[in-house]
């Protein structure tokens, strides 16, 4: 063999094991990438999932306090089950989600009213529970800490309402319960798959497991301290992505993020042995490209890696594009054609295969997810609509910015939209001394001030409830402007005094004959 030709050899292994090299530096690369655009996935899907959560849990707070003002006063007052009830379950009607079901404790926690009816609770005590003692103690509906349900044994989130009486006393409380794991609640967010090991949980800062794909792990807390480093971290106020370790010791990817006004934490996480499969698969594949480029040419093991990498750029732009083009209020907001052109030019098959399949569910559940919030937020617009009274909800200089059927009914507003308008633009029997007898800094704590109103049109009189509308930071953002017509109940009670008077003289007359 000649020197020339042991030099062509050895020129060509350098040549092939140099780009071998490279081709490790641009895996290394790769790695990086994808770590990062998994990451950022991660990151879009706990956003989104925390906006879901929040939604869900502020709606159905609306949805019980609106039930609750529905509820017939007399019935509460004079504890009439049968009628609350009914009432009940035609709510539980038009919110099957409640499906743990509806209840009534009076003030010193005892239940005395529900459906569906369970006779074995009735006249029990649940002043321990921590949804009562909260209600009680700040005079407002709650969202409660998850528990265990004493009527039906499924792990459930209570959502309550204060009930008060014609004089406007607390009587008791209206709870609205629905079960954690169940697909009208938030099960889609706890099945929501994340490739083939990922998964997404919600825990508390007191540890308590809230969801989690493990139906058994729920309502427990079985994460000790320094388990998991990012999950502690969380709890101290961490928010953001990264690598940890499991309480299971199984190496992970996560992002973290808190669901505002509660102390939730959802994360998502997916395993790093699935996550860099397939980098290690490349690196295997790179090792017999540098054998075969040593044995046939540069060219050959340059085309080589160029097929090799080319899927995993395509990976890259679509998981990219994912993560780029989240929105943190709508979800994901992107050209699908776009993404799923993207995804499709990467051949099907082995775990990147697998990768595509998991990026393409996990838009699909997200856009799912989205879709149930659109049909809480209709949900929610249909029971403000149905309620008799008229509702009005006003910002800070008494002009409208929210406004039922009923409401709509009784203003004049000549066909112009009454949003923005000063309501005693609106409502013009209302005294405009009003308001500045009813501030709302006169009443800070939130109690409802109830006055009786006559309205110069029609000879009709309303009773009108003036309410703080404070947000969750306790402070004062408008007022809940409510009111019934009690035309005829006035004059019931006219003619019964009248028809007392002329009793009283009839009896005079008679004494004196």
């Amino acid at each position: 063999m000649t020197l020339r030709a042991k030099a062509s050899i050895v020129l060509g292994i350098l040549i092939s094991f140099t780009l071998g090299g490279l081709g490790y530096y641009y895996l290394e690369f790769f790695e990086r990438s994808l770590r990062d655009s998994i990451l950022k996935g991660l990151s879009s899907v706990s956003e989104t999932s925390s906006q879901v959560i929040s939604r869900f849990l502020s709606d159905n707070l609306m949805e019980a306090q609106a039930v609750a003002q529905a509820l017939p006063k007399d019935a509460l007052e004079n504890r009439d089950a049968k009628i609350i009830e009914n009432r009940l379950k035609e709510f539980l009607n038009i919110f099957p989600k409640y499906e743990n079901g509806m209840f009534i404790l009076d003030k010193e926690g005892k239940l005395w009213a529900d459906y569906p009816v369970h006779p074995q609770v009735r006249e029990k005590s649940f002043a321990f529970r921590q949804y009562f003692q909260k209600t009680m103690e700040e005079k407002k509906g709650i969202v409660g800490i998850p528990y265990r349900s004493a009527r039906t044994g499924k792990p459930v989130l209570t959502f309550t309402a204060v009930l008060r009486d014609t004089g406007n006393r607390i009587i008791g409380l209206l709870g609205c319960s629905v079960q954690l794991t169940s697909p009208k609640a938030l099960e889609g967010i706890r099945l929501t798959k994340i490739g083939k090991s990922g998964y997404i949980y919600v825990y508390a800062k007191d540890r308590l497991m809230i969801l989690h794909p493990q139906e058994e792990r729920i309502l427990r807390r079985d994460v000790p301290v320094g388990a998991n480093k990012l999950f502690d971290a969380a709890i101290q106020g961490f928010e953001g992505t990264g690598e940890t370790v499991n309480s299971r010791g199984i190496p992970m990817l996560i992002s973290l993020k808190h669901i505002p006004v509660t102390d939730w934490i959802v994360g998502c996480q997916q395993t790093k042995k699935e996550a860099y499969f397939p980098i290690k698969e490349a690196r295997a594949e790179i090792m017999m490209a540098i054998i075969i480029a040593a044995i046939f040419s540069v060219i050959l093991g340059a085309l080589f890696m160029r097929k090799l990498t080319d899927p995993l750029f395509k990976l890259q732009e679509a998981s990219q594009l994912l993560g780029r083009h989240a929105d943190k209020q709508h979800g994901f907001s992107f050209d699908k054609n776009e993404f799923n052109e993207k995804l499709a030019e990467i051949k099907e098959g082995g775990e990147i295969g697998d990768l595509v399949i998991a990026f393409k569910t996990m838009h699909e559940n997200l856009n799912q997810a989205m879709r149930s919030l659109q049909e809480s937020v209709s949900d929610w617009e249909n029971t403000f609509d149905s309620v008799d009274d008229i509702i009005f909800l006003l910002d800070k200089k008494n002009s409208i910015m929210r406004l039922n059927k009923a409401a709509l009914d009784l203003i004049d507003t000549s066909g112009q939209n009454p949003i923005g308008l000063p309501i005693f633009d609106c409502l013009k029997s209302l005294p405009n001394d009003f308001m500045s007898r009813n501030d709302p800094a006169d009443n800070p704590k939130g109690n409802v001030i109830t006055v009786n109103v006559e309205a110069e049109e029609g000879n009709r009189s309303y009773e009108i409830s003036y309410n703080p509308l404070i947000d969750g930071e306790n402070n004062i953002i408008g007022t809940v402007l409510s009111g019934k017509e009690i035309t005829l109940r006035l004059a019931a009670e006219e003619a019964k005094l009248d028809l007392e008077i002329k009793l009283q003289k009839a009896q005079k007359m008679e004494a004196i004959g």
